[in-house]
């Protein structure tokens, strides 16, 4: 791991290796003093217990077993008690889970979009034809859900529960034309500012 710290040098430490090794880490997050590390051809999500650059504990395997289509897992969010794992077919994992004694999941394979915009009922939808290729939660008050379809430059926000709240798109035209290439990152930070990457240029608005 490298941490970087303003008006401070980077860090690194390494973490522990699980006992059967990494095949290929391909996501990692923090929430609320857990490290969470995606490894997709293990079917492994491991955490590591500790705060800031001592997670010195050894890995724990997040599943007893993995959840269907695991090993196609492009990105990876936790928000609370709520682990998202976004495969590559566009559909979203969602498990939720209690530790008492030991650890405790329980995951839909994959959970249903609904559409929650006024005068959808809430009804079940699919989005054919759109590649989610990443994810971010927000915290509260507004605990929300955002995942990327790049090639159409657009944010899909929903609630933690899987319902569509909008659909967030560039408008045409205007002072500051967006690159033709596509939106290849983005993050939400404070005050529901949008930054995102187009190559090797950054943009930033104020979500609605």
């Amino acid at each position: 791991l490298l941490y970087c710290s303003p008006d401070e040098g980077p860090t690194v430490a390494t973490l522990g290796v699980p006992a059967n090794g990494w095949d290929h880490i391909s996501g990692m997050t923090i929430d609320q003093g857990v490290l969470y590390v995606l490894d997709p051809p293990n079917n492994a999500v491991w955490f590591y217990t500790g705060s800031r650059q001592k997670y010195s504990s050894s890995p724990r395997l997040f599943f007893d077993s993995p959840p269907e289509g695991m090993a196609t897992v492009t990105d990876m969010e936790v928000n609370g008690e709520d682990l998202y794992l976004l495969r590559q077919d566009s559909l979203v994992i969602w498990c939720t889970f209690r530790e008492f004694n030991v650890l405790q999941t329980k995951c839909q394979v994959p959970a249903p979009y609904r559409d929650a915009r006024p005068g959808r009922n809430s009804e079940e939808v699919s989005f054919p034809g759109i590649q989610f290729t990443q994810m971010k939660t927000t915290a509260a008050p507004d605990s929300s859900l955002y995942l990327l379809d790049g090639a159409a430059n657009s944010l899909y926000h929903f609630s933690l529960q899987l319902n569509l709240q909008h659909i967030l798109a560039p408008t045409e035209g205007g002072d500051h034309p967006l690159p033709e290439e596509p939106m290849s990152a983005f993050t939400i930070v404070p005050g529901r500012q949008l930054v995102a990457a187009f190559g090797d240029q950054i943009y930033s608005a104020v979500i609605p």
